[in-house]
């Protein structure tokens, strides 16, 4: 094991991300950084981190080590830099930013070789928010950077993370924001646009501190968080102005089953397949799906076009546009129900604020 493999290992546990810590923070090639990760998990002989196909997430196991490779690299550095100042030679940690020191970066630096010829600089390629958490963290001295829109972004602003579901809250979210932002004027909401189950995992391994989204079929799946309902939606058939059931109020389950039906990829949205499923199990037909699509603009696009029906919300009504009808079902299926997950046991004070204004911008729309 060498000291590479911890760095690699942070970055991608900082960054959750295989590609992006590849690129944004170690500039090396993905396949190298991905073979380098699985080598320090063969040495330590246990997973460090469990891999999706858009993102990693640590194990038990690998947050523990994490914790550990942090402190070997801090002290590795704080080494380095005892030595380099005993034999007479400090090191600087600057965060560079290229874009715009390029002119003056080369004059700069002669000037302070000249003034300070005993200090070696480093300089840092980093990202904006990179080269800020470096100051915090005293991974850098300092940085040059453009500065954030948001004077209070350097100003240590506390962080509240959420699993957001543009889908269903693109009414009531400018809402929900306004008034946590007059509530909480020094918190700063960082939105993760997350597919539930994704969400779910990210609310227990405490990647986010709550997240709205539609409570799955199985009461199981939230177990071992906590959900509060915000709203409840009713299911409905959407089809195009077109279509001959654009003419009528609502449709059966079984004159729904016969039409060609308009879906979403499995391996990205799991919970629909399942749910649309359950829906037509009532009247012991199976949806005939001839189309799928990677996420819900290219659905509503085509029904529009006369593809097929689709089944959605009229939570969702509003994202419609002219081409596409919303019919109600009979028998009627179960409202979905939208709401709120957050750990079990006591909330930030942070956290507490944002569930209280979810319910109250939830209970304007009503």
């Amino acid at each position: 094991m060498e000291l590479r493999h911890l760095r690699y290992f942070v970055a991608v546990a900082e960054m959750e991300n295989v590609s992006r810590a590849a690129t944004q923070k170690l500039h090396v090639a993905q396949p190298s950084l991905s073979r380098q990760i699985r080598d320090l998990e063969d040495e330590v002989g246990v997973q460090l981190l469990e891999r999706t196909a858009k993102s990693v997430r640590l194990t038990e196991a690998g947050r523990a080590f994490l914790d550990e490779a942090r402190a070997i690299l801090k002290r590795v550095d704080e080494a380095v830099l005892k030595a380099r100042g005993v034999a007479g030679k400090q090191e600087l940690l600057v965060g560079d930013w290229p874009l715009g020191t390029g002119r003056v970066m080369p004059r700069l630096l002669r000037a302070y070789q000249q003034a300070m010829p005993n200090v070696h600089v480093r300089l840092h390629d980093w990202a904006v928010d990179q080269s800020i958490d470096g100051v915090r963290d005293s991974r850098l001295e300092l940085a040059i950077l453009v500065a954030p829109l948001k004077a209070n972004a350097v100003a240590g602003k506390q962080e509240l993370r959420v699993g957001d579901w543009p889908l269903g809250t693109g009414r009531v979210m400018p809402r929900l924001l306004r008034a946590y932002q007059q509530a909480m004027p020094n918190v700063h909401v960082r939105l993760h646009d997350w597919a539930v189950d994704q969400s779910i995992d990210g609310v227990r391994d405490s990647r986010l501190e709550l997240a709205i989204l539609v409570a799955p079929l199985k009461a199981n799946a939230l177990a071992d968080v906590r959900f509060q309902e915000l709203a409840t939606a009713r299911v409905c058939l959407i089809v195009s102005r077109d279509h001959p059931f654009a003419r009528r109020q609502s449709v059966s389950l079984a004159d729904a089953a016969r039409e060609p039906f308009i879906g979403l990829m499995r391996e990205k949205y799991p919970r629909y397949e399942e749910y649309v499923a359950a829906i037509f199990a009532r009247v012991n037909s199976k949806p005939r799906i001839v189309e799928e699509h990677d996420g819900w603009s290219g659905l509503f696009s085509a029904v529009g076009g006369g593809t097929g029906v689709a089944i959605s919300s009229d939570a969702f009504g509003y994202l419609f546009g002219d081409g596409v009808k919303l019919l109600r079902l009979t028998p009627e299926p179960k409202r979905i129900s939208i709401g709120i997950i957050t750990r079990k046991g006591k909330l930030s004070p942070a956290a507490e604020k944002f569930c209280q204004c979810a319910k109250e911008a939830f209970a304007a729309l009503r």
